[in-house]
């Protein structure tokens, strides 16, 4: 009787578990490109790497949206750093192989198995690496279809940067949107990150907020949600929220931070801070 009674709450832990709501972390980093000459040497991709290191250990996010990584130094830099724990999907935005920066994720390989992963551009030619919309640089966005460990729980994960013109960040926005259908087709809960380089009421957004919020505005505990995402090395007047998470109607915001903290005697780490979410699916 002992016997049967133990595997039936067994049995009943497990079913519990299972449908339990799961809870996923996730980031958007601008780590700020490793070729920009800085005026200030401190903020040299040199001096600075090993203090962006230091914060994604200690914040240990589930899921880490990177923005202007260099496929050359930046994205093995942080792949290689966090393999105990993290593997990574990325592609250069210039030839969609190894050049230029890329839009590269790294997940917790304990938390989070990536079942279809791509990359596809801002452009009216998405499948391939191409310029449109008056915008001079490469954009492109990396999703993977993630399935949460011991759930049945699967997500739709992008991540992006967006252009700099105010066409290309309105028609960006709406080959992303018109790709859910594509790369979506079960209909998973979406997250999207990105440095969008425009604020939440911006009209690339309108469509958009039909189907979504911003995390920002629905999170139901917030830290820091008043300092800016942009901190421009300082320069206050330059201060901006631009980086954001947007989910689909159906994932809970429980938490939204902007990491505006000090890691290894740097004050600014990038000349984004970081955000980052807790969600429940």
């Amino acid at each position: 009787m002992k016997t049967i009674l133990r595997i039936t709450y067994v049995c009943l832990a497990a079913l519990i578990l299972s449908s339990c709501s799961p809870r996923i972390t996730v980031m958007s980093f601008n780590v700020r490109q490793s070729k920009a000459k800085e005026v200030d040497p401190n903020n040299s991709w040199t001096n600075r790497k090993d203090a962006c290191l230091t914060m994604l250990k200690e914040t240990m996010p589930d899921v880490v949206g990177f923005q202007e990584v260099q496929m050359g130094d930046q994205w093995p830099f942080f792949r290689d750093s966090l393999k105990a724990l993290y593997d990574g999907y990325a592609l250069g935005r210039r030839d969609g192989k190894v050049k230029g920066e890329t839009s590269g994720f790294l997940y917790n390989r304990d938390k989070l198995t990536l079942l279809e992963h791509g990359t596809f551009w801002l452009s009216e030619t998405p499948e391939q690496p191409s310029l449109s919309f008056d915008e001079k640089y490469y954009r492109s966005a990396t999703w993977g279809i993630l399935k949460v460990a011991r759930s049945n729980k699967c997500f739709l994960y992008i991540n992006t940067h967006m252009g700099l013109t105010y066409k290309s960040q309105v028609e960006g926005f709406k080959v992303i949107l018109a790709k859910l259908s594509e790369i979506n087709p079960n209909g998973y809960p979406v997250v999207i990150t990105g440095d969008f380089n425009v604020p939440m009421d911006h009209d690339a957004f309108a469509t958009a907020r039909q189907t979504m919020n911003n995390a920002i505005e629905v999170a139901e505990k917030k830290l820091n949600a008043d300092a800016p995402t942009y901190n421009a090395w300082g320069n206050e007047h330059k201060y901006a929220v631009v980086d954001h998470i947007w989910l689909s109607k159906d994932v809970k915001c429980l938490l939204y931070v902007t990491d505006n903290k000090e890691y290894d005697g740097h004050k600014f780490i990038s000349d984004h801070f970081p955000i980052m979410t807790e969600l429940k699916f």
